[in-house]
């Protein structure tokens, strides 16, 4: 059977299940990927998305009804909801005897859950609960914690929320949170790592997080900085001319004051409202750069570092 080890989700404990909502959906159980042949209803298969978008939440049994089967007999459509639980409590738990307690499906006032408090993992919890040390970590000027856990973060999203229902109007809104919250830690990642002098990959993540929200002029006037004091004056003239066209094409806008006077300040060579974040990179010569510090990189990143505030 199918593994996602190679994802790296199976660090820490272990789980019984694991749920995988980013990307292409999948359930684990017990290590291995459960096949496609055991959704032999779609229905069964959508009932787990919903309610493990929020786990813990008692979904009442109108709500799933509403969702799953909108235009169906009331009394219809509350038989298929019974047996598509009994059939998702199987999935999950094949040896469940009948008449026993379910430790995922739950029933409670009218409604069903999936348990926060079984052995059950979800890829989205993780995705937030590691965004969330890296927003801690930026805060705090702990910028390696924070690029650490914002790549954590970034591993788990392996596509939008939900791709294969992009039209079920019950995930538009969550897909659209996690889109931005996506975003945002791009940017929050190549902060940190602009902070730390390195602005080849803060540039790399910008430019995703770019890809993803093409209208949003706070990231280009990030690029245009971190192509600055990299030492990339062309590029970071470049994104101000494309940030340029994208407006003035797509909203019949132009850039924002404080966009150009980050565009002149670059022209003068001087940015420094910005400068005291950012160290520049200097050019050093070529003699410099290939001295053996094999085994110095730390060393050599200090150096380096020391060498741009002159």
């Amino acid at each position: 059977m199918e593994t996602l080890q190679g994802l790296g989700y199976n660090r820490g404990p272990h789980y019984g299940v694991k749920i995988f909502l980013f990307g292409r959906f999948a359930v684990e159980r017990d290590g291995q990927v459960l096949p496609p042949q055991v959704w032999k209803n779609t229905k069964t298969k959508a009932l787990l998305k919903i309610l493990a978008s929020e786990r813990g939440r008692v979904f009442p049994a109108d709500e799933l009804i509403e969702y799953l089967w909108p235009d169906a007999d009331l009394r219809s459509a509350a038989s298929n909801l019974r047996n598509r639980v009994a059939e998702l409590r199987r999935i999950l738990e094949p040896s469940l005897s009948r008449g026993e307690q379910s430790r995922y499906i739950l029933t409670q006032r009218g409604g069903y859950l999936l348990s926060d408090e079984s052995d059950c993992w979800v890829d989205s919890e993780e995705f937030s609960r590691c965004e969330e040390r890296g927003r801690r970590a930026h805060s705090e000027g702990n910028f390696v914690e924070a690029i650490r856990a914002f790549e954590q973060a970034l591993a788990l999203y392996r596509g939008e929320y939900l791709a294969e229902d992009r039209y079920e109007e019950w995930a538009l809104q969550i897909r659209e949170r996690f889109r931005e919250r996506f975003v945002e830690i791009l940017s929050l990642l190549a902060d940190s790592l602009a902070r730390q002098g390195q602005y080849r990959a803060a540039l790399g993540y910008l430019e995703r997080a770019v890809t993803e929200s093409p209208l949003d002029e706070r990231l280009y006037r990030h690029l245009m900085v971190y192509a600055f004091c990299a030492g990339e004056r062309a590029r970071a003239r470049q994104t101000y001319e494309r940030c340029r066209a994208v407006l003035e094409c797509e909203l019949g806008e132009r850039p924002s004051s404080q966009t150009e006077e980050i565009y002149r300040q670059i022209q003068s060579e001087r940015v420094p409202d910005w400068e005291r974040f950012y160290p520049r990179e200097v050019g050093l010569p070529v003699a410099i750069r290939r001295l053996p510090f094999v085994g110095r990189a730390r060393e050599w990143e200090q150096l380096l570092m020391a060498l741009s505030r002159v």
